[in-house]
């Protein structure tokens, strides 16, 4: 079963865009203290909304993180990168990882 986040990071950071598109856990901003342990109570306070954001979070680690899935998404991206002429692949990886 899957735990939920509860993520210390900057709020416009990779970390925090992705817990965010999980469902899976909470964002609090980084070295605020008071956020951090009002995230913790409330998730103990609300045992099912833990369950809950825990059961999200696995199901988009599932979907997107799963070795086969990865290994198809880059496929994927390699395959499109190298049938395009006069491509940009740092562009394209940019893109694909958004």
């Amino acid at each position: 079963c899957g735990r939920p986040i509860i993520a210390s990071v900057p709020l416009n950071g990779t970390a925090a865009r992705v817990v965010r598109q999980s469902g899976g856990g909470v964002v609090v901003p980084p070295q605020q203290s008071q956020a951090l342990a009002s995230a913790i109570v409330e998730l103990y306070e609300n045992p099912e909304q833990g369950v809950s954001l825990g059961q999200q979070g696995r199901k988009f680690a599932l979907k997107h993180f799963a070795y086969q899935n990865a290994l198809n998404s880059y496929e994927a991206l390699l395959t499109q990168i190298t049938k395009k002429p006069n491509h940009n692949s740092l562009i394209e990886l940019q893109q694909f990882s958004d």
